[in-house]
């Protein structure tokens, strides 16, 4: 899981800069069928690291590059389907994805980083907002001191702790004026929309870095 989500977060800084098309897709799928081969830890550490090499191989060209954090909800952080591969659709656009939620995060990261999120947070939030609430506020802090471009917020329908979430994250994107987009879903949502919205995002974006030059 940990070799898995290290070769994710590295596609997803530079897969929107593949000078040949879907060069990282057909990489990570022979690593995958890799992976699925190794009989030990021994092995599966040796082919990390192949791949690892193989991936850093891979032609990029990265000029005047927009960086978007995605978070929210876990499930609709993770999983590509339910929110037409908003990932992807970023990617078309050289963007550069960062995205918090994985499985290793789920497993051991939430609880190793806990302690740090009350603290950094507190400025912002008095008790804990349930689920992944708090953890957006402390991503948000994060992403906004390390100069991202814009933040996407994604939650099903709904969803009580993002709903309470929302008030805070735009209190914290007002203050470090970073621009925030908030993107439900449910079975009425439309992949169109979703599309015109990601274009006016990322035009927005594209305006704001042009006028700051």
């Amino acid at each position: 899981i940990y070799y898995m989500d290290k070769i994710d977060e590295y596609i997803r800084k530079n897969i929107g800069f593949e000078t040949k098309k879907n060069s990282f897709i057909v990489m990570k799928k022979r690593m995958l069928r890799e992976f699925s081969k190794c009989q030990n830890l021994r092995q599966l550490k040796k082919s990390y690291f192949k791949y690892k090499r193989l991936f850093k191989k891979i032609e990029t060209k990265k000029e005047n590059v927009l960086k978007i954090g995605i978070i929210g909800e876990l499930y609709t952080a993770m999983e590509p389907s339910s929110t037409y591969n908003l990932e992807y659709k970023l990617a078309q656009n050289n963007i550069e994805i960062k995205r918090f939620t994985n499985l290793s995060y789920l497993i051991w990261g939430k609880i190793i980083n806990e302690r740090k999120m009350y603290k950094t947070t507190k400025r912002y939030c008095k008790y804990n907002l349930g689920a992944d609430g708090l953890d957006n506020v402390y991503r948000t802090i994060y992403l906004s001191k390390k100069k991202y471009d814009g933040i996407i917020h994604t939650k099903p329908f709904g969803c009580t702790p993002e709903i309470g979430a929302m008030k805070v994250l735009e209190k914290l994107c007002t203050n470090e004026k970073i621009p925030l987009m908030f993107l439900t879903f449910d079975t009425n949502t439309s992949e169109l929309g979703i599309k015109t919205r990601l274009e006016a995002f990322n035009d927005m974006l594209i305006m704001r870095r042009n006028n700051e030059k």
